[in-house]
């Protein structure tokens, strides 16, 4: 929990270097740079404000545990009133001013992305991509247009290890183009990246995730399975099953269904 004197500081320069940064991107973009600069730049920008985001959440929180305990105090040490009320003022406009540069910061933030997405490219080419999935499938096609840009962006970054960006990029494909076939396999690839981290549990319930929002995908019964093999590795055998026999039920006439009957047997039916 950040309090005294050293915390306000250490607040004030984690601000304050977030501020800055932000505005070094704004001021320094070049007036012309190419397509990948662009695209880099913006997730790099978009990261920053999903940063900024969660440290504006975090200092909100400790800010507020901080007042809890003080009002705590306060009833236990009614001789104390005085100096404990200047203390809620302090804390409480300490917090206004954090959650007004915040803002602030978002604003700035959200100016950088307008420029960056303005921005000139070096040279005109159609957008392609050879690039391909876990399956072999083409990830990106010449008419995905921005969504498929934000895939493919998405893929390097996963290439490179750089996991959370790379979730990043592929939540925004979902959230801005729900509707898009790339929808479904952005949703895949964040369980991917999950699996790739280690974290099975949290990429059982992003695989999940696929049948709930698009279940006419071929990616559900897809990610049904592979999210039932988790279950097994984890010794979930229940949940295992169930998914296995919600492929069953709800698939039939895929490829998966052979698999899934055949492990749901195995794990005793």
């Amino acid at each position: 929990m950040m309090n005294g004197t050293g915390g306000k500081k250490e607040l004030r320069r984690r601000l304050t270097g977030w501020l800055l940064l932000g505005l070094a991107v704004a001021v320094t973009a070049p007036a012309c740079a190419t397509k990948r600069d662009i695209r880099d730049m913006r997730a790099e920008t978009l990261a920053l404000r999903a940063h900024q985001d969660s440290l504006f959440r975090e200092i909100q929180r400790q800010n507020r545990l901080l007042l809890d305990t003080l009002r705590s105090s306060f009833t236990i040490q009614q001789d104390a009133a005085g100096q404990t009320s200047h203390r809620f003022q302090q804390l409480e406009e300490q917090l206004r001013r954090t959650e007004e540069l915040m803002y602030q910061l978002q604003v700035l933030v959200a100016d950088v992305v307008e420029r960056l997405d303005r921005q000139p490219v070096a040279q005109t080419q159609s957008w392609s991509s050879t690039a391909v999935d876990s399956t072999g499938a083409p990830i990106v096609t010449a008419d995905s247009g921005e969504a498929g840009r934000m895939y493919d962006s998405g893929m390097e970054q996963i290439g490179q290890g750089a996991y959370t960006t790379a979730r990043f990029s592929f939540q925004q494909v979902i959230e801005q183009f729900p509707n898009h076939p790339l929808a479904a396999s952005a949703q895949w690839q964040i369980g991917q990246a999950y699996i790739a981290e280690g974290d099975n549990v949290r990429a059982i319930e992003e695989l999940e995730r696929i049948e709930a929002m698009w279940p006419g995908s071929p990616r559900a019964p897809e990610g049904l399975l592979q999210a039932g093999s988790l279950a097994e590795g984890l010794n979930d055998i229940p949940k295992a099953k169930a998914l296995y026999s919600m492929i069953r039920s709800r698939y039939p006439a895929t490829e998966q269904y052979r698999e899934a009957t055949r492990r749901f047997n195995a794990l005793g039916g």
